[in-house]
């Protein structure tokens, strides 16, 4: 009797090997189907930690929206900043870099006296600034190190970027930590998508002052458009549930299954085909003149933008004039300062970019590709006549060129942390330069 069960116990599991094996060998075929590919575990995972990258980042910056529970709060000199009692992750953002208590993602207080022992180095601009100085910071520090003016002094880097930031709020944030005593060896500005894409594709639409810090009515804690709350919701929703998808896929043991990836390929296509038409949506959308309060406290003077050319133009003028400024406050002060414009993926032939990555960074009619390629081009002119003006200006839009594997990590500007570290070497590579030729 037992011989006859143990025979029947092995059938089955011979079936079950038998079947698995059937199921894996179609996976593999049906993932060179899907992708015209064979199938890659390592190359699979690594878009899925793109994805998980993107859903990080949108995970505690969806309450970026003035409410009783948001991560930017209004700033009286700044526009706003982070919201110190507020972590949508229930611990440390990014990295275990806590929000300060004034408000900057950073673990010390940005006033900092003058000190023979330190040489004091200030990031300021938006997310993409942000996020060098945390992800990609060490290997700009590495690189500055090798400079012999700094070679032994302890680098303190004081984070003052923040998402949305655009000039001449980094201009503000200089004047306002300067005023109140602290102190700079070094500032680093890198910017430029959202001097181009936000007021173009927020603001002027509404009628809001083009230099007023970004969506300022909701500051304010006046009442959205109803319509558009649901659109960005939307967006939020698919773009986080697409992070979770990847992660869960990302598992020990489903990741090396050529079936489980044929599944999740197509659940997140999907996704990616809904997400793109949300963000479709959100774009296209402009609000009805009636729906808007147009008060002078939230909107600011009025603004004629008929031609889009006088848009850009006055977009661009302010840009470079605040980095003048900011160029001439440093100089008054002994402060080194250098204007990074930052690489994007609207910049034509700046990176090359397989499908994939292409599905994650570009989508066509977006805010930010109108921006871009519209003012992109005005920004990189301006850059020439700020290095004519003596100012330490430098283009970074293709510092990717050569560089295939995918950074992009949304259809906005933000780059993933192996992005991060090689933004940030070559700013580091060419502040050491900088120094050695001063």
């Amino acid at each position: 009797m037992a011989a006859k069960i143990s025979g029947i116990l092995l059938r089955w599991v011979l079936l079950a090997v038998v079947l698995g094996l059937a199921v894996e060998c179609s996976g593999y075929l049906g993932f060179y189907l899907l992708t015209g590919k064979l199938f890659s575990r390592d190359e699979t995972q690594q878009r899925r930690q793109l994805l998980i990258e993107s859903a990080r980042f949108i995970s505690w910056n969806v309450g970026d929206r003035a409410s009783p529970a948001t991560v930017i709060v209004p700033h009286p000199y700044l526009g706003f900043v982070f919201n110190p009692d507020f972590d949508p992750l229930g611990g440390p953002v990014d990295d275990s870099m806590p929000v300060s208590k004034w408000g900057f993602l950073d673990d010390k207080n940005p006033i900092r006296p003058r000190s023979d022992q330190e040489f004091v180095i200030g990031i300021f601009g938006g997310s993409v600034a942000q996020f060098l100085s945390v992800q990609g910071i060490e290997a700009m520090l590495s690189e500055l190190r090798g400079a012999p003016e700094v070679a032994d002094k302890r680098l303190v880097v004081v984070r003052t970027a923040l998402n949305g930031f655009k000039q001449p709020q980094q201009l503000m944030t200089l004047n306002y930590l300067l005023a109140l005593g602290g102190h700079f060896d070094m500032v680093i500005n890198l910017d430029g998508a959202n001097d181009v894409s936000l007021a173009p594709g927020w603001h002027v639409g509404q009628g809001i002052f083009a230099f007023y810090p970004r969506d300022w009515p909701r500051m304010l804690g006046e009442a959205g458009d109803p319509n558009a709350t649901r659109m960005v919701g939307e967006v939020t929703y698919i773009e986080r549930l697409r992070g979770q998808v990847a992660e869960w896929f990302s598992r020990a043991w489903i990741r090396d299954s050529a079936a489980a990836n044929v599944v999740w390929l197509v659940l997140d296509r999907r996704l990616h085909e809904s997400l793109q038409e949300a963000q479709v949506r959100l774009a296209e959308y402009i609000p009805k003149a009636s729906e808007l309060d147009r008060g002078f406290a939230s909107h600011g003077p009025p603004q004629d933008y008929s031609d889009p050319r006088v848009l850009f133009d006055d977009l661009a003028r302010v840009w470079k004039q605040s980095s003048l400024q900011m160029h001439a406050i440093c100089t008054a002060l002994g402060i080194r300062y250098f204007h990074f414009l930052q690489p994007n993926q609207y910049v034509a032939d700046s990176k090359p970019m397989a499908d994939f990555e292409r599905s994650m960074a570009i989508l066509p009619g977006s805010l930010f590709e109108r921006g871009v390629r519209t003012g992109y081009p005005l920004l990189r002119a301006a850059g020439r006549e700020l290095s004519e003006s003596g100012v330490s200006f430098h283009d970074l839009t293709s510092i990717f060129q050569e560089v295939r594997e995918p950074l992009y990590i949304d259809t906005c500007c933000h780059l993933s942390r192996t992005g991060n570290v090689l933004l940030g070497k070559k700013i580091g590579e060419i502040l050491r330069r900088e120094l050695a030729r001063r």
